[in-house]
């Protein structure tokens, strides 16, 4: 007389199991699909974050610190320009320093002239889809 009541607790379970596997499965087919679709139709407006993009570039004068050392030297710069976010692609030369800060929506490329103490700041803003 067990057996009826093992056979109905192992059909329930396999229900369950079944059910709950579809449903995790399902989300997988859905991210699939979602990206497919974007994708495969770039040409969408909302997609198209590149050629909405918005560029600056601002000229600024900065004083230059005596002897620094590359880091001080960046952060510096950076609070004289009031600039925020992730510094990279640092490239120091005897007579510049050219560096880029990121942050989500927004890309700055930052070229000083170590002599004349010039900063140009080519700034690139992204619309909602490109942060």
């Amino acid at each position: 007389m067990k057996t009826p009541i093992l056979i109905e607790n192992i059909i329930y379970w396999n229900h369950k199991f079944h059910i709950y596997i579809g449903l995790f499965l399902l989300l997988f087919i859905l991210f699939f699909s979602f990206s497919g679709l974007l994708l495969n139709h770039s040409q969408w407006k909302f997609a198209s974050f590149w050629k909405e993009r918005k560029e600056t570039g601002i000229i600024t004068p900065l004083t230059i610190p005596v002897n620094p050392d590359s880091t001080s030297l960046i952060q510096d710069i950076m609070k004289q320009l009031i600039l925020s976010g992730e510094i990279s692609n640092v490239k120091l030369t005897p007579e510049s320093i050219n560096f880029m800060v990121v942050k989500p929506g927004t890309s700055q490329d930052i070229h000083l002239d170590l002599k004349s103490g010039i900063s140009v700041r080519k700034e690139m803003v992204f619309n909602w889809w490109g942060k």
